[in-house]
């Protein structure tokens, strides 16, 4: 019983060891919104690959998680976008139903880590604890080399590309690491998320939705309608999309797609104005206006933000 005590406060003061150690950063900060921006875009991560070196190193399915996750919070911590749950996309997807009928989003934003190149040294020093059953030491590791991140937007109607970010961050830094045996206890490694892989493609993903948030407004909103009654129109956004009351809005119908005749690509919708639209309440996730026009709008019609 005294061993296994001792055992557990081995680990403790190793473990307040490790934490405490000093490190190199990666150069970034987390922050809050940077920017004043108008209504806010909805949008959802579908996508986050990696090279083969990370998806050997951690597994894929980790891996793109993690990034995927970590381009979610970016893109809510920019403040100029709604970002819809990923979860909720997936799973709408597997059933056929993944169009604008569900999600709302305007656009869709896709990851990947285009080149990972880096080099890892370190040495260590061994340990030799009283006469406890213990093997290892602490190993100082150093990392050097860069990290390349390719972000894409795309239309959520016709999947088109609409603009890609390339972002190439520096990788420098150094930590400590256990390398321990314990009479059968084992310490295993890190997971993707708390490496510092991972804090270095945090850096190089704020970077690149700093650019997207910075020029978001080059895209004129859009957001649908919900309900329609008389005069009245409801649509799919309000407060938390930063919209305020008399604001004007197009109301707009899709017609046609329009697809390529060779590969079958989808180009676009035809789409028709039917009147405008200005809002008199504002609620937090919709909002109401008085629509005056030559066609009468239906659920699901779009609504564009006319200019000031």
């Amino acid at each position: 019983m005294l061993q296994m005590v001792q055992r557990y406060f081995l680990l403790l003061v190793l473990s307040i060891v490790l934490v405490s150690a000093p490190s190199a950063t990666t150069g970034f900060a987390q922050s809050g919104p940077e920017g004043n921006f108008g209504p806010k875009q909805a949008v959802a991560v579908i996508e986050f690959g990696a090279t083969g070196s990370i998806f050997d190193d951690y597994g894929g399915t980790e891996v793109s998680g993690a990034l995927a996750t970590i381009l979610e919070s970016e893109l809510q911590l920019s403040g100029a976008y709604i970002v819809i749950d990923r979860g909720g996309w997936t799973e709408a997807s597997q059933q056929g139903d993944a169009g604008r009928e569900f999600d709302g989003a305007q656009f869709y934003f896709r990851g990947l880590v285009t080149e990972l190149a880096f080099q890892e040294s370190g040495g260590g020093m061994s340990l030799n604890v009283g006469t406890l059953d213990f093997l290892g030491g602490l190993a100082r590791n150093t990392e050097r080399g860069h990290m390349t991140v390719d972000i894409s937007m795309l239309d959520a109607t016709t999947g088109v590309v609409i603009e890609t970010i390339t972002v190439e961050q520096e990788i420098r830094s150094s930590s400590v690491a256990l390398l321990a045996d314990m009479e059968g206890y084992a310490l295993g490694r890190d997971s993707f998320e708390h490496t510092s892989l991972a804090s270095v493609a945090r850096a190089a993903i704020h970077d690149a939705v700093r650019q997207f948030s910075s020029r978001a407004s080059a895209h004129a909103w859009r957001g649908m309608v919900s309900t329609v009654q008389g005069d009245r129109i409801y649509i799919n956004a309000g407060s938390n999309a930063n919209l305020t009351v008399g604001m004007r809005f197009r109301a707009i119908r899709q017609l046609m797609v329009i697809t390529d005749p060779v590969t079958g690509e989808m180009l676009g919708h035809d789409e028709t104005s039917l009147g405008d639209l200005t809002l008199e309440r504002v609620e937090e996730r919709f909002a109401v206006g008085t629509y005056s026009g030559e066609y009468a709008v239906e659920r699901g019609d779009i609504v564009q933000l006319l200019p000031d």
